[in-house]
């Protein structure tokens, strides 16, 4: 049986929100996902490239846990044993990597050591048009080679799109979205880019095209913090992103919902036999199967859970968790060495998917987290009387207590598991008051 190619396209910075805020522009990957299986319901397990990278990479979220800060002028020291691309390489596969990032320098070269030494080096631009070019000369040669190959191709437009599309002077109204379409027409020339080069190569009935995004970028709805636009609390707008998988034969909506990191076991389950899949160390059979999935919830985390942030106050970011059933959002935030600054948030995905109104703002919780009353405010239009019945307000105070003790659990159980140094260390944890308390409002 002829092993399938893997081309995955990785746009960086593309949330769901984003996706669809440009579909005159985004042409060629709206084209895509009409001809592919598209993930309604896909969360990202992180909020920033690196930790994106990571827990697509090794499947697994805990995988950067014990590091306590961003590699910096190092790298990240990892065992690669359990890396996706290495799994394809044992089994035969040329396995590459190329990235457009205008902020490239040799201390996260190399995805900051995310990215096997064992496979071909990465090709790392910092100029777009020789990105396009490369991208395009990499695929061919790939294809012309008569050897199973996958690539991965992390496109950072989205993120730097001013960097080579600024409307310069241009202080219209539109000027912003403007300046950001132009991102966008740059992101689908690439996406149409490796559709002809693989096309022209013979073999696109026999690879499989991935589109992902890994987080969004918001333009400070949740405050300042300092001009980060990514790496945030993980609501929403940071955690739903985009993702497509085109097989040549399959076309649907799937609603299940999925996590970045159940992606390498999805694409080990439609790349590898059970049998030989097994043989590398990967339960291929237990993996997971897109057409038969049953995940309850999704995780999404903002930083490691072994970063520190106490003595850094600048950083402008907060260490915080989430858990999501697709239809609400559960958020906790540890703070930034104030206490006032932690507590849990309750969002409604569908109907406020930038997660702006904290529905705990309604309910009276007790000093263990329990929601014990509802607030009203005094709203008394109809818009809210019809809408928060009882039968809504028990139900949002059942979701909320289950989602909180599932996602207290998640977070323990990863600070426990991050490293021994953890046990003790107050800088790190969640104190109990940030787990038990509505966090304020900013």
């Amino acid at each position: 049986m002829q092993k399938k190619n893997l081309v995955v396209m990785h746009l960086a910075g593309i949330s769901e929100l984003l996706f669809h805020s440009f579909p005159d522009i985004l042409q060629t990957l709206y084209a895509l996902q009409d001809d592919s299986i598209s993930f309604s319901r896909f969360y990202s397990a992180s909020t920033s490239r690196l930790m994106s990278l990571a827990d697509f990479f090794f499947g697994a979220s805990d995988s950067l846990d014990r590091y306590a800060s961003f590699p910096g002028d190092g790298v990240f020291r990892m065992d690669h044993a359990r890396n996706f691309f290495v799994i394809l390489q044992k089994y035969g596969y040329c396995c590459g990597a190329m990235r457009y990032d205008p902020r490239i320098d040799a201390a996260d070269a190399g995805y900051g050591g995310l990215w096997p030494d064992s496979c071909d080096s990465i090709g790392e631009y910092t100029d777009y048009e020789g990105f396009l070019s490369g991208v395009d000369a990499a695929v061919q040669q790939a294809g012309e080679s008569g050897k199973p190959y996958a690539l991965h191709l992390l496109n950072g437009i989205a993120d730097f799109a001013g960097t080579e599309s600024c409307p310069g002077e241009d202080s219209g109204a539109d000027g912003m979205m403007r300046w950001y379409g132009a991102g966008m027409e740059r992101l689908d020339r690439f996406v149409k880019v490796v559709l002809e080069a693989v096309q022209r190569s013979g073999a696109l009935e026999n690879t499989i095209l991935v589109v992902i995004g890994d987080h969004g970028s918001e333009l400070w709805t949740h405050g300042l913090n300092q001009g980060y636009m990514c790496g945030l609390e993980p609501y929403a707008s940071q955690c739903h992103v985009p993702m497509m998988i085109h097989n040549g034969t399959d076309r649907y909506l799937s609603d299940s919902l999925f996590s970045m990191v159940d992606l390498k076991y999805v694409l080990l389950h439609m790349l590898i036999p059970q049998g030989d899949g097994e043989a590398f160390g990967e339960n291929i059979s237990s993996g997971v199967n897109i057409v038969k999935r049953t995940r309850r919830y999704a995780f999404s985390q903002s930083l490691p859970a072994l970063f520190r942030l106490h003595g850094n106050p600048a950083l402008g970011m907060v260490k915080s968790y989430a858990a999501t059933d697709g239809a609400y959002r559960l958020v906790a935030t540890a703070g930034q060495g104030r206490e006032d600054e932690g507590g849990l948030e309750l969002f409604c995905d569908l109907l406020d998917p930038d997660n702006t109104s904290n529905l705990l703002d309604f309910m009276t919780l007790d000093a263990s987290g329990r929601a014990i009353s509802f607030e009203s405010h005094d709203a008394v239009h109809p818009h809210f009387i019809m809408n928060m019945t009882q039968a809504v307000i028990r139900q949002l105070a059942a979701t909320y207590q289950e989602m909180r003790e599932i996602l207290v659990t998640y977070i323990r159980e990863k600070e426990r598991n991050a490293s021994p140094a953890m046990l003790g260390d107050v800088k790190h944890v969640f104190s109990n008051r940030a787990l038990a308390r509505k966090r304020q409002k900013r």
